[in-house]
């Protein structure tokens, strides 16, 4: 049996470094996607989906440039 000293020595865990490409994440495509009624998991966290109202949705997928209210 180790000891608590030589336990305490040891490393623990491993650390490898892995080359991921980058994901395209932006704003505007989480919008369309939000608009088209996709989800959007993977790219913002669980919290913020969770929290989203259909009114969140409406306010964030607005064409400002269609929507006269907007002027």
């Amino acid at each position: 049996m180790a000891s608590v000293e030589a336990l305490s020595r040891q490393s623990a865990g491993l650390w490898l470094p892995v080359s991921l490409p980058p994901l395209a994440i932006s704003a505007t495509r989480i919008r369309a996607l939000l608009q088209a009624g996709r989800s959007v998991r993977g790219l913002v966290p669980e919290a913020v989906i969770r929290s989203l109202t259909s009114e969140d949705v409406r306010a964030l997928t607005i064409d400002e440039d269609k929507d006269p209210a907007h002027d």
